[in-house]
């Protein structure tokens, strides 16, 4: 899908940029995306770097 989003000059965003996206407008509650979060994590589904970026965009380390 990424390299399709290329070809016609699509923006694409990680999915914890789209969470820290959702918070900022208010749209979803910092709770629940520590619960998405977990969810990712119990079934190993954790996104590259996830450490660093939840870091970077959410100010703290993730909690599990």
């Amino acid at each position: 899908m990424y390299f399709l989003a290329q070809e016609f000059n699509i923006e694409v965003i990680t999915s914890l940029e789209f969470l820290n996206m959702l918070l900022k407008f208010k749209t979803i509650s910092y709770n629940k995306i520590k619960e998405i979060i977990k969810s990712w994590n119990d079934i190993n589904d954790l996104p590259i770097d996830f450490n660093k970026y939840y870091k970077l965009l959410f100010g703290e380390p993730p909690t599990f």
